[in-house]
């Protein structure tokens, strides 16, 4: 019966120090998202383009990154595959 107590109490605990963590990190959120729109506000529409720019700008590089590391994906399992396949032996003539 104790036992079950003390379980029941590190099961609140527990539960207490999640309802802390998730508020302490939606007030993190609210906070991050004010200064966001205070900083957006403060950003003329020249700013707004460059920034559009430079985002797509990184999306490709990140596009092309992620194709490259998959086209080498391709060739290491090619060359896996033909690894694995035993050497075809050859016969030496004897004279």
């Amino acid at each position: 019966m104790h036992q079950e107590i003390e379980e029941l109490k590190k099961a609140q605990q527990a539960a207490r120090d999640a309802k802390k963590k998730a508020t302490k990190d939606l007030r993190n959120a609210v906070k991050k998202k004010q200064r966001v729109m205070k900083k957006a506000r403060e950003l003329t529409n020249a700013d707004l383009v460059e920034v559009i720019t430079l985002r797509q700008q990184a999306a490709a590089q990140r596009a092309a990154l992620k194709s490259e590391a998959t086209k080498k994906e391709g060739e290491e399992e090619e060359v896996i595959e033909n690894a694995e396949d035993p050497p075809e032996k050859k016969k030496k003539k004897q004279k």
